[in-house]
């Protein structure tokens, strides 16, 4: 059954067993050390020192630029390079490094413009609505647009506003992206208007393909989804929200503590799949001094997510070197089991030197990393009865209750498992 519950919810993930004998993040490979000392939006002279250190060395530059091309950090490693030893980088490499970055900040302002248009086109249509991730996390954590990688757009509205949104989108052309399952075209039609079909998506987001810029967005009605078991969706969040300056102007974000929230949230949903993730979390703490640590703890306490945030902490501190309230560090120790969870983690990023990924269990990291008995309960049975557009496609073409496929769904699970899928 947990193999069936595997593939439902995202497939497999990467993990190795290499863990350095020195600990976490102090790699054999001096590319590997190079690459997280420049992971960094903030790099302090120990640190510019050791850069400088490892640039004499004999780099593999293939590999180090696969990596971070893998990662998604190559515009922080030109920004560190470039700014603390460019005298030490090949010239070839230091030019390819710059014209990629180029490339990427061009197709972030692009981004960044979509978005713009999209906020203004729901504020028009009075649909209340947020962005999150993407341009705003560049602007929240990094404070500029060229030093993070992004590709979809990701915007959040209420529950009740789903149907309007969506049909606002199809309004304009934009067409919606269909994942997971083939359709016939008179599914699809049936699929695209059904006022219900939202309970079947399993991530809480529609994609849709904007006619003109062919830009993915994702219309997300929950943070989280729902099987994942991490509730942070509220009314409070939405009145926590700030604005944070892009382009000229203000967009609505979540606010700092929400946002580190989510973010280890997302890393821990994602199993950790990119070192850019923590870069994330560090480039937020280091940027907001000022964060109210308490109220991340008390909020975290209620979601039963502590261990979720201990361990992109752990992360962003032993491999990025992001600085940590004392007692806040003092907590993450006294949870054995971040330790482990972080090993996991960064054998993943780096499997035995090499690019490709081996892989453990979805659903085991997503369970040893609850820290309450009852959140894995809720966690296992709602990936099990959850349905899911597979579901919905048993019974596709007739207008049936919700509750009749959460019958659906266990039978259908068995029904894998008896045939070997």
């Amino acid at each position: 059954m947990e193999q069936v519950l595997e593939q439902e919810i995202k497939g497999k993930t990467s993990a190795g067993c290499n863990r350095p004998e020195s600990g976490l993040g102090k790699h054999t490979r001096p590319e590997i050390e190079l690459l997280l000392c420049c992971s960094r939006t903030s790099i302090e002279p120990a640190i510019a020192a050791r850069i400088k250190i490892l640039l004499q060395q004999e780099i593999d530059w293939k590999y180090l630029l696969q990596t971070a091309a893998k990662h998604g950090v190559k515009p922080l490693l030109y920004q560190s390079l470039s700014t603390t030893a460019k005298e030490l980088v090949p010239p070839e490499i230091l030019t390819q490094l710059r014209q990629d970055f180029r490339t990427n900040a061009v197709r972030n302002l692009n981004r960044t413009k979509e978005l713009l248009k999209i906020l203004d086109l729901f504020a028009v249509n009075d649909i209340p609505v947020f962005t999150f991730k993407g341009p705003a996390i560049a602007s929240l954590a990094y404070g500029e647009l060229s030093l993070r990688q992004f590709g979809d757009l990701d915007i959040l509205v209420r529950d009740r506003d789903i149907i309007r949104a969506r049909d606002l989108f199809l309004s304009q052309g934009d067409e919606m992206k269909v994942e997971l399952i083939e359709l016939t075209e008179a599914q699809k039609a049936i699929f695209i208007k059904s006022p219900q079909i939202h309970e079947f998506v399993r991530e809480c987001a529609y994609p849709f393909i904007r006619q003109q810029s062919k830009i993915i967005v994702e219309l997300h009605w929950r943070m989280m989804p729902l099987y994942f078991s991490f509730p942070i969706d509220s009314e409070n969040l939405w009145e926590r929200l700030i604005p944070v300056p892009l382009l000229g102007t203000n967009i609505l974000t979540t606010s700092p503590e929400d946002s580190l929230l989510l973010l280890c949230g997302h890393g821990i949903k994602e199993c950790w799949d990119k070192l850019n993730r923590v870069c994330d979390i560090a480039a937020l703490v280091h940027k907001h001094p000022n964060l109210d640590w308490d109220r991340v703890m008390a909020e975290a306490a209620r979601l039963g997510c502590q261990r979720i945030l201990f361990l992109g902490l752990f992360l962003a501190k032993e491999l990025l070197g992001t600085a940590l309230p004392e007692f806040i560090w003092e907590k993450i120790e006294a949870d054995g089991v971040v330790t482990e969870l972080a090993v996991q983690v960064y054998d993943g990023f780096f499997p035995n030197g090499n690019i490709s990924n081996q892989s453990f269990p979805v659903t085991r990291l997503h369970l040893k990393a609850r820290e309450r008995f009852i959140d894995k309960v809720r966690y296992f049975l709602l990936v099990m009865i959850t349905p899911t557009t597979s579901d919905w496609l048993v019974l596709p073409l007739g207008r049936y209750p919700s509750f009749l496929y959460y019958l659906i769904r266990p039978i259908r699970l068995v029904g894998e498992l008896l045939r070997g899928k």
